[in-house]
C-alpha cells in the first residue's frame, strides 16, 4: 500500500477522466469547485521541478485541454485556474506534482488572488539577477553544459573554481531540498 494518496487515487481510477501511458487526470476527491480535475505524472514525483522536462510539457498541456473540455461539459462556466502547489509553502498537501483544474463560475466564492506588495527598486533588482543567474544556470542543464572552446597551446589554460553544486546531480540535489 503507498503512502501517497495521489499514488493510490491513480491506482484505484476512481474519478477516472482520461489516461495514457505517462499521465492520468481524475475528478479530485475533495474538490474546490463542480468538474474539480486533477492531473498526475503516473510515476511517483513528489514536486513539480522534480518532473523531466517533456513530462512537465505534456501535463501541462493535458491540463489545458482538459480545462477546455470543462467548458463543453459545464454549462456556465466562466473560466478555470490550473493551479500547481509546489512545496508546502505553495499550500501542496500531498507530495505528489500535480495540476489542478478547476472550473469557475462568477461569485463562486474561490479566492486565488493573492496580496500584491510592492518591492524597494534595490531589492526587486537583487532578486531579478538572482533569478537571471539561476535561469541560465538552469538552461545549461546538466547534460547541456558547454565545454570551454579549446585554447591554443601557447595560451594558459585558466581553471574556473567550480561553485558548489555545479556537478551534474546538483540541480537535483537543490530541488530534492525543497521536498516536502
Amino acid at each position: 500500500m503507498t503512502s501517497c494518496a495521489f499514488c493510490a487515487l491513480a491506482a484505484s481510477k476512481e474519478g477516472l477522466v482520461y489516461e495514457d501511458g505517462a499521465l492520468i487526470a481524475l475528478m479530485h476527491p475533495k474538490p474546490a469547485s463542480p468538474g474539480h480535475m486533477v492531473v498526475l505524472p503516473k510515476e511517483h514525483v513528489p514536486v513539480f521541478e522534480l518532473l523531466p522536462p517533456p513530462v512537465a510539457g505534456k501535463l501541462l498541456g493535458l491540463a489545458n485541454r482538459l480545462a477546455g473540455a470543462a467548458f463543453e461539459a459545464l454549462p456556465g462556466l466562466g473560466g478555470t485556474n490550473l493551479v500547481v502547489q509546489s512545496g508546502p509553502a505553495a499550500g501542496q498537501e500531498t507530495p505528489h506534482a500535480a495540476v489542478h483544474v478547476i472550473p469557475r463560475r462568477e461569485a463562486d466564492g474561490l479566492a486565488f488572488e493573492p496580496p500584491r506588495h510592492q518591492l524597494p527598486d534595490d531589492a526587486m533588482a537583487a532578486i531579478e539577477e538572482g533569478l537571471r543567474t539561476a535561469v541560465e544556470d538552469l538552461a545549461k542543464g546538466p547534460e547541456q553544459k558547454p565545454e570551454p572552446a579549446p585554447k591554443k597551446a601557447e595560451e594558459p589554460v585558466e581553471k574556473k573554481p567550480e561553485r558548489k553544486g555545479d556537478d551534474e546531480h546538483g540541480w537535483a540535489k537543490r530541488q530534492l531540498r525543497r521536498m516536502p
